[in-house]
């Protein structure tokens, strides 16, 4: 009964520390993200540029996910297709 004792005494700081990181990771992304919003509405940014900027971004994302396989390259380049002309 004691190892087990032992063991979740240990448990427990190596979780408290990964839970302390996951929430400080995700507090710096919302911190971004709020200033971004914020510096896209102090500088007039309407709906259309607000629509641009997130397509940009998802076809960054869609790029970094490419892999070298024919059928996934065609179907993200029709992916990218679509958001294009979504923005048009």
């Amino acid at each position: 009964m004691s190892e087990l004792a032992n063991s979740v005494w240990v448990l427990i700081p190596i979780v408290a520390i990964i839970g302390g990181l996951g929430y400080a990771a995700f507090e710096k992304w919302s911190d971004i993200e709020e200033k971004r919003h914020a510096m896209q509405v102090a500088s007039g940014g309407n709906d259309l540029q607000l629509r641009v900027r997130r397509r940009e971004d998802d076809l960054v994302m869609l790029r970094t996910e490419l892999n070298d396989t024919v059928k996934d390259v065609d179907d993200r380049l029709l992916r990218i297709e679509i958001l294009l002309r979504e923005v048009e």
